[in-house]
Order: C-alpha cells, then sequence, then structure tokens
C-alpha cells in the first residue's frame, strides 16, 4: 500500500536537511519537546494534513512503475511541517547564534529544492534516498515556504499547549495515498446474444422551419428550436447527433421520423447553415437552414466612447429592427439596450446610436461599463440575430506634446494618462509591465500617479486597466 507516502515524505526532507547542514542535528521530536543539550539544528514536526482541493476526486493515473490506471480517486494530501531551529544550550543564550543560523541554512536548503524528487546533490540523490511509494509517482512532492503571521503560530503553539519558540511553517504537496487492488478473476461467459438492428444512414427530409431566428428576446434571451423531418434519424438505444453550421445543437426529443434540437446561439457563417444528422452514419449534404435574422459584422468591433460612439450592424434580413441588446458572453439577461435609428436603417444595415454621457465607465453616468458584450438585434416581433462580439474599453491619447496630450513631469517624478472611461472602482497604472494600483478613480478623462523615485530617461510603455479592462498601449518619454 501507498499509506508509507506520508512517512516517506517525512523521511525524504529529514534526509535531504541533514544532507545539507553537515554537522547539525534533524529531530522529529513534537514542538515543546527539549531538544539535544549538545548540538544545533532544526527540528520537523508534521503539525498539520489536509486533503489537496485540486486533485479531488481525480482518478489514480497509475505511476512510473507499472501500476495501471484505475477509476477509484486517490487520497490526495498536502502536508504542513513546523520548522524549528534550536542551538547547542536550550533554555540559554546562544552566543554564536548557532540557532539562527541552522534556520537559514535549513530554509536555504528548502529553497533550493522545491521540487523533492529532482533534488541529486551530495549526500542526498532522490532516485536512492526517496521511498518509491514517492520516487514512482507521476505527481511531483514540492515543498513550499508557507507565509504564517506570528497571531498564526501562536495559536498552533497555544493549541499545542507549549511555550511560542521560533518557526516557520511548509507545506509539501502532492502525496497520494492508495490501496493496493487484489487482482480480480474474470467472469465466465455462459451464454451471448447478438441483436442485430439494420440501419441506413440517416436523411433528412424537410425543416421545420426552413428559415427563422436562432432565438428570441421577452424577458431574457431564450434559444429557437428546430424540428428535423426525415427517415433514419433515430435507433433504438441510440441518440442522433446534430450540427447546425458545425456547430453542435442540443437534441430536445427525438421520434421515428422527427427530431427536434435547440438551435446554437452564436454560428459561426451564414446566413444559409447546413444541418447534419450522425447516427452511425452522416446524412448527406445539402440540408440548409436559413438564419433570420442575420448579423454578419459590427463595425467597429472596439468601443472607447469618448466622444459620439455609432455601432453599425451588416448582415440581411434587419428590416423591422428595433434595438441593440447587449449580454455578457454566454448570458442571456440584458446589460444594456440602445434603440435603432430607424431613418438609417434597412434590411441589410442598422444604425444604433450609443447614449449620450457615455464616456464614463460608471454607471449610472454613462450606463455602458467597461466590458466585453454579445451584441444582436432585436426585430419588432422579438426575433433576435446570432450574437457578435462588441468590445467597450477605456481609451488613453498619445503623448504627442499637443495640448491636453499624456505626459510625464520629470520635477514632479509625475505621470498623467489622459483619454476616456478610465474612472473606475479599481484603476491601475502599467508602466513597461509593473503596475501601480491606483484605488478608485472618478476623473473618466484623466489619471495620474506620483513615482517616489523618478522614471529612467527614455521611453516607456504605458497603459491603464479599468476594473480588469485594458486600454491600448501608448510610449510616452521621461
Amino acid at each position: 500500500m501507498s499509506g508509507q507516502a506520508v512517512t516517506a515524505a517525512t523521511q525524504g526532507l529529514r534526509a535531504l536537511l541533514a544532507a545539507a547542514l553537515p554537522g547539525r542535528l534533524v529531530t522529529l521530536l513534537p514542538p515543546g519537546e527539549d531538544p539535544p543539550t549538545v548540538g544545533s539544528g532544526v527540528n520537523l514536526y508534521l503539525y498539520q494534513v489536509t486533503a489537496s482541493p485540486y486533485a479531488k476526486n481525480e482518478p489514480f493515473p497509475g505511476d512510473r512503475a507499472g501500476v495501471p490506471p484505475r477509476d477509484r480517486p486517490v487520497l490526495a494530501l498536502e502536508l504542513w511541517y513546523l520548522l524549528t531551529p534550536f542551538g547547542p544550550k536550550p533554555g540559554e543564550a546562544d552566543e554564536k547564534d548557532e540557532a539562527h543560523a541552522a534556520l537559514g541554512e535549513a530554509m536555504l536548503a528548502l529553497h533550493e529544492a522545491p521540487i523533492l524528487g529532482a533534488v541529486h546533490r551530495p549526500g542526498f540523490d532522490a532516485d536512492t534516498e526517496l521511498a518509491a511509494a514517492l520516487r514512482d509517482s507521476f505527481e511531483d512532492v514540492r515543498v513550499r515556504l508557507h507565509p504564517l503571521s506570528v497571531e498564526d503560530l501562536s495559536h498552533i503553539w497555544g493549541t499545542i499547549g507549549k511555550p511560542y519558540r521560533l518557526s516557520v511553517a511548509y507545506q509539501v504537496s502532492l502525496v497520494q495515498l492508495y490501496a493496493d487492488e487484489p487482482p480480480v478473476r474474470p467472469g465466465e461467459v455462459t451464454r451471448t446474444v447478438l441483436d442485430v438492428s439494420p440501419f441506413a444512414a440517416p436523411r433528412v427530409d424537410a425543416l421545420d422551419p426552413a428559415a427563422g431566428p436562432v432565438a428570441t428576446f421577452a424577458a431574457g434571451v431564450t434559444p429557437a428550436t428546430l424540428m428535423l423531418r426525415g427517415s433514419g434519424l433515430t435507433a433504438p438505444g441510440r441518440v442522433p447527433a446534430v450540427t447546425v453550421a458545425g456547430v453542435p445543437a442540443p437534441v430536445r426529443a427525438a421520434e421515428p421520423g422527427t427530431v427536434t434540437v435547440e438551435l446554437p446561439d452564436a454560428l459561426p457563417a451564414g446566413p444559409e447553415a447546413e444541418v447534419v444528422v450522425t447516427l452511425g452514419a452522416t446524412s448527406p449534404p445539402g440540408t440548409l437552414f436559413r438564419v433570420e435574422p442575420w448579423a454578419a459584422a459590427v463595425t467597429p468591433q472596439r468601443f472607447d466612447l469618448a466622444g459620439p460612439a455609432v455601432v453599425v450592424v451588416t448582415g440581411s434580413g434587419l428590416t423591422g429592427a428595433a434595438e441593440l441588446v447587449a449580454t455578457d458572453p454566454g448570458g442571456t439577461q440584458p446589460r444594456w439596450t440602445a434603440p435603432v435609428d430607424a431613418a438609417r436603417s434597412d434590411a441589410m444595415t442598422v444604425s444604433v446610436h450609443l447614449p449620450a454621457g457615455a464616456a464614463s465607465n460608471l454607471a449610472p453616468a454613462g450606463g455602458i461599463p467597461n466590458g466585453r458584450y454579445a451584441v444582436r438585434v432585436r426585430l419588432d416581433g422579438g426575433a433576435l440575430t446570432p450574437p457578435r462580439v462588441l468590445l467597450v474599453a477605456p481609451v488613453v491619447r498619445p503623448a504627442d506634446g499637443a495640448a491636453g496630450a499624456s505626459g510625464y513631469d520629470a520635477a514632479q517624478r509625475r505621470l498623467t494618462v489622459r483619454g476616456g472611461r478610465l474612472d473606475g472602482e479599481d484603476v491601475r497604472l502599467r508602466v513597461d509591465g509593473a503596475e501601480y494600483a491606483l484605488g478608485a478613480q472618478a476623473d473618466p478623462a484623466a489619471v495620474s500617479h506620483q513615482f517616489a523615485r523618478a522614471l529612467t530617461p527614455g521611453e516607456h510603455l504605458v497603459e491603464v486597466v479599468v476594473d480588469g479592462h485594458r486600454s491600448d498601449a501608448i510610449r510616452v518619454t521621461a
């Protein structure tokens, strides 16, 4: 059994520390117990064992020794150790500070050995020192310094009931436990039965409806359904697979001669979308469903909304367009809507003027926060086009020296970035990849930061991140 993996991990860590700390002791005493009265070193104590949240219910993958995989999950553990130094005279002054020296040497040794099974150095070779339970595992045994506050450490020592001693904590993962399974005697076949059901390739004769929307809108986005009529669409114990324009369409009902599917929302091509049925074989090509209304593109795809903005949707069957509906990608509830400019719209093109005051990122002043949206055109009857992506993002102005442009004041060590939609609850300034958290900002037109030290002379790449949404990058000369 690999139940020995816990003790194998402890012994492996002890052997590693003993090899890295020649002349010092490495003990495994309970905390608070008096260490040896002579010499110095560290005490390693396993104070907690927890299940790994990242490998729960994962099936056993086998190991390098040839143990085969199995469906039953392993018990994946994380081990938590206290590392406590001690000097040559417990309870008295350690004049040479041997305890602190031992702690530093031990911490450095563990820092340089983050993966226990990859250590091959004089005095400790993982290939020979580690037990097979760890050496043969596909999972690496990783050693990480675990930061604990003085309050946390005091709580641990108080629970043990011993006076506090200087300690550091380490997390060791992943250690897997599994039980050896006894060989299973194969069953005996006493009788064979073969049922043969002849079938032909599925054939789609008609679609109901032959044309229509992929979704409708009332209180939210509701997928439309499509019924396929034909032959060979079903078989005993089997469910057909249906795709529309290459996208899987969930089957809602299947009966002899008919199959009803839910139309996929986002289609990559159209408005003529090929419908294909697979059931042992694939239906012949040529059955087309016409998507009406259809949205081919949204122009432009990225908006900063720092000034007047017009969204143009091109497609077909757009007569009677009423509004633009924006949801989160994959969502069904509207985040915002905008009416269609009927005077500038027709069956092929829809023009939408976004709300006034949209230069701000913060609702309700702007109404449209920064973000990535799936936008659809809604017709008067509720029919929706497939979604297309629209990105609303902050914008920054180039540092071109013009009035109101972004720039760096070397005397004040202050960088000012101007643009639009720069207000938000969490605004961050990035300079050459280094991030400066500015917190909440109320000015949509500018952000400013005074650096503790001057930027190095030359060009710097600058961008602003507003509530997780990044602007374009500009170059600023310091």
